[in-house]
């Protein structure tokens, strides 16, 4: 029989596990999320995810062409249309301070595998996802966007949080609506979608918001998804 567990597991699990309860108590620190997807790097969990990846060829095509989006530059983006999708990730990035690279800093992985690969384009257009889902940057937003990859990719660092989170509401029930809220809109948006990991956001920075979501097959995220009591509560404070 295949062993699952070995001591180095028994090292991610008590680590994960840690960091899985400080998430419980605490998701509305940047730190937890980072930490808790050290869970996902259980070698069962990556088996599963890999042999995923490996069988979504729109995914191996990317690998196998090593595609990388191109740089970003603020002030080209914010020189584009007001409608367009270039000017308002470059609006919504900059009046919140937020960092696009901020994950990939965190968690970036140096290995070459398709797995590792994936990881790393996730991190990079994780910020797109937000613009085109309309889903915003609380707690909430975050989560409708991590239903949204568990959809299409079923990535299983998404699932951790999802379950955490849900964990939460239990210390916190006036957040069970809005989370259930955001859990179903991203799975409408992640089934009904074209998967989002594919697009090359560089060729879609010209295009009107609407319409992109339009050819996509995106309805996007209402503010039930995101209430007044998670609004100002995020994942990435800088």
């Amino acid at each position: 029989m295949k062993r699952f567990v070995t001591p180095s597991t028994y090292t991610l699990l008590h680590r994960g596990l840690k960091a899985y309860l400080e998430y419980v108590q605490h998701p509305d620190d940047a730190e937890n999320i980072v930490n808790i997807s050290s869970l996902q790097n259980i070698p069962i969990l990556l088996e599963a995810w890999s042999k995923f990846i490996q069988s979504c060829p729109e995914l191996m095509s990317l690998y196998e062409e090593n595609y990388q989006p191109s740089d970003l530059d603020f002030r080209d983006l914010l020189a584009l249309p007001d409608e367009t999708v270039g000017h308002i990730f470059a609006q919504d990035m900059l009046s919140q301070g937020l960092d696009p690279d901020f994950a990939l800093k965190k968690l970036g992985f140096e290995g070459n595998s398709p797995l590792d690969y994936i990881q790393n384009l996730r991190m990079k257009t994780h910020d797109w996802y937000h613009i085109v889902t309309g889903f915003d940057t609380s707690i909430a937003g975050e989560l409708g966007v991590a239903m949204v990859y568990f959809s299409q990719l079923r990535a299983p660092s998404s699932s951790i949080v999802i379950g955490a989170t849900i964990a939460h509401c239990a210390l916190e029930p006036d957040w069970y609506f809005p989370v259930m809220n955001a859990l179903n809109c991203g799975q409408k948006i992640g089934e009904n979608s074209k998967n989002l990991l594919t697009i090359k956001w560089e060729k879609e920075w010209a295009k009107p918001l609407k319409t992109l979501q339009q050819e996509l097959g995106i309805i996007p995220a209402d503010s039930n998804c995101s209430s007044a009591a998670l609004e100002k509560q995020h994942h990435r404070k800088l």
